[in-house]
């Protein structure tokens, strides 16, 4: 069966964004100098930034793990998230010493392992088998879950960096669970992944807000508890399969030890916060923004087809070999002189161009972007519709989508609000194209719909190309990063036998692109101007 987006997967995260983009929206009204992060020596950003940004993420991933009744299975799993969560919202509020998070986190590390206690006496490890004793087990765990807990916190150092980086890592065990039928480990990330979207659209380039510790250490824990959410979904047993999430969270696991051992042999303390981070440096050589993201945002995205062609082939004992070389080369070698030019030459040509405001004269017939699309979509509605669909639609997606649309109409956020009226439309299109098989054979509506997609995607690349240089790549955000990435994963997966509608998410795709020109024209990204805050520089 095609890789499909069934139900389960669309209402917990149509739920989570629509709350999301109406809580970020609260907090940007409410508390404009909350948890305010000043610039500093190793921060990137020039200007106070409020660090409300993980309560939004926080509050309304644990409403939606309410609402989706996860907790009576995932007792262990929210209760030890609570806690991380509020650690972390505490550090943001007043520094806290690095011992007594250790301290916290432990004692969270403890109510998992009384969880699973018992349960795991083995990990899988590629096509091996290691077992070892309970005291064994435990000091593993340990050192997984102490380390990517905090790795996470450690590179969030750049609007959309940390957020994009999750949202990758989410959909590609969102794949795992397609493709594994875990629908539990499905719910969650996708109430997961509404939520870091939401966050996104308030994250983007310049950043109205940071997610702070209570976000980071949040999505850190969540990234540590991937295995072990996965093995209780798919009941598995007494052996742990933690392969395909060691290969997804590589990144995580090379940049963070990479910075531990150089802290330690300067004779540093390697719990204190530096410049030497990937980011830092990349940033650092290219002075470009979107040049910066798209070296870790590749990484991740190779990582990610690694993990699901685990479950495609199976990696034996030459890919156990072959990943643990990579790993060891990334930590001993010296990013600056090696690495870090090559992500600089690879980004120079988009290093140049710089992204401005556009006005009429540079634009070729936009104006009918928004015309074209509502035919667009009218035409794939007639076409997919069938009296059976009303019974796929529960509560939770009504009130998703109607709080979306609701966001986008009153405009309360402008740039957002529109962001929010183009992914309502997206998520229609889907709705229609990926639960539905077409009810009735007229023609006519067909090749309408393609024509008017075709019209919108010449109008999109002639303005493109006519104003790259105008524009530059940076005036697309991260979230149009992260689509063209997603998207050339799912190419990839098909080409390596991933049974992937791939038609289906072209056409999803270039709507996005071409109907995404017309917003970024009519409500082009501006910093906030009610905090009186200076927009940044970088």
């Amino acid at each position: 069966m095609p890789l499909s987006i069934p139900m389960l997967t669309l209402a917990p995260f149509t739920f989570a964004l629509a709350l999301t983009v109406w809580f970020s929206a609260f907090l940007m009204k409410a508390g404009p100098d909350w948890l305010i992060d000043l610039p500093a020596e190793r921060k990137i950003h020039n200007r106070p930034v409020p660090r409300t940004g993980g309560l939004a993420i926080g509050v309304i991933f644990f409403l939606s793990t309410f609402i989706f009744d996860l907790y009576n299975q995932l007792w262990w799993y929210l209760s030890g998230s609570v806690i991380i969560y509020i650690l972390g919202a505490l550090d943001d509020y007043k520094p806290i010493r690095w011992k007594v998070k250790l301290v916290v986190q432990l004692i969270v590390a403890s109510i998992i392992i009384y969880r699973f206690l018992g349960e795991i006496a083995s990990v899988s490890f590629f096509s091996s088998n290691l077992n070892f004793s309970t005291v064994g087990l435990i000091a593993v765990f340990l050192i997984w879950f102490v380390g990517i807990l905090n790795a996470v916190n450690l590179i969030d150092g750049m609007d959309g960096l940390a957020g994009g980086f999750l949202m990758l890592i989410t959909v590609f065990s969102m794949i795992i669970g397609f493709i594994n039928e875990a629908n539990l480990f499905l719910t969650l990330n996708a109430s997961l992944l509404g939520a870091l979207t939401g966050f996104l659209l308030f994250n983007r380039k310049p950043a109205r807000y940071f997610m702070g510790d209570s976000g980071s250490l949040l999505l850190g824990y969540h990234v540590a508890c991937l295995p072990l959410l996965y093995h209780q979904s798919m009941n598995g047993g007494a052996i742990l399969q933690i392969t395909p999430f060691l290969i997804l969270s590589s990144f995580l696991i090379m940049d963070t030890t990479r910075v531990f051992f150089s802290r330690a042999l300067r004779r540093e303390n390697p719990m204190n916060a530096d410049t030497i981070h990937l980011h830092h440096l990349v940033f650092r050589e290219t002075k470009s923004y979107v040049g910066t993201l798209i070296p870790i945002f590749v990484v991740t995205l190779i990582t990610g087809i690694g993990s699901i062609s685990f479950f495609l082939y199976g990696f034996g004992y030459l890919a156990m070999q072959l990943f643990l070389l990579a790993i060891i080369v990334f930590v001993i070698t010296p990013p600056v002189p090696f690495y870090v030019p090559l992500a600089s030459r690879v980004t120079k040509y988009l290093a140049t161009l710089k992204t401005s405001r556009f006005s009429n004269k540079h634009l070729f017939r936009i104006r009918y972007l928004p015309l074209l699309g509502t035919v667009y979509l009218i035409c794939l509605g007639i076409k997919y519709y069938q009296p059976s669909i009303l019974e796929t639609i529960n509560t939770t997606l009504i009130i998703g989508s109607g709080a979306l649309f609701l966001f986008a109409l009153l405009g309360t956020q402008k740039d957002e609000s529109f962001q929010a009226g183009l992914i309502l439309a997206i998520l229609f299109q889907i709705y229609m194209l990926f639960s539905n098989e077409y009810l009735n054979d007229l023609m006519l509506l067909d090749y309408l719909r393609l024509t008017c997609l075709i019209l919108m995607v010449i109008i999109m690349v002639a303005n493109y190309i006519e104003n790259s240089r105008h524009l530059g790549f940076e005036f697309w955000s991260v979230i149009d990063l992260l689509v063209l990435l997603i998207f050339v994963g799912l190419v990839v997966l098909q080409l390596n036998g991933l049974d992937v509608a791939l038609w289906k998410v072209t056409e999803v795709v270039l709507f996005y692109y071409s109907l995404g020109l017309y917003v970024q024209h009519r409500q082009p990204r501006v910093p906030l101007t009610s905090s009186g805050l200076r927009p940044p520089t970088d």
